[in-house]
């Protein structure tokens, strides 16, 4: 996570007055990967993925985007299903195939797991407790 929330990293002209801005801006902006310049948003409020016509990733219960609609509409997103990050990482189907087949000794081996989306999601594990949570689980499969 980032020291800053949504709302203090946007422009007031997008947000508008405090008291009237959606709580999901309250939320911390986290730091997403080495690409891109904006933000965008995770959640898994199924109602705003129709709505801003989004689909899921995969079967995970999570939606990629959303933001401008829920800011243009006023949208109360419940902010305990919404994360916000600044950046991302991008892989073709290739790395992430090479990536899961690699057995090799001296690199880290890459799992593929599908978690509720409240995992994905929640504010309360720090980055070290969600990713010693997630070994744990893989390790007990």
């Amino acid at each position: 996570p980032t020291p800053f929330t949504m709302q203090e990293m946007m422009a007031s002209d997008d947000v508008g007055e405090s008291s009237s801005a959606p709580a999901c801006l309250q939320n911390l902006l986290y730091r997403g990967g080495e690409l891109g310049d904006a933000a965008f948003l995770l959640h898994s409020d199924a109602t705003l993925g129709e709505r801003a016509n989004l689909e899921m990733i995969g079967t995970s219960g999570v939606f990629q985007g959303g933001l401008d609609h829920a800011l243009s509409t006023n949208y109360a997103i419940d902010p305990n299903k919404a994360k916000f990050f600044f950046s991302y990482m991008e892989f073709t189907e290739a790395e992430l195939e090479e990536m899961l087949e690699n057995r090799d000794e001296e690199s880290t081996q890459w799992v593929s797991v599908e978690v509720p989306p409240e995992f994905v999601l929640s504010s309360e594990w720090d980055r070290g407790e969600a990713w010693a949570r997630l070994r744990n689980a893989v390790r007990e499969m």
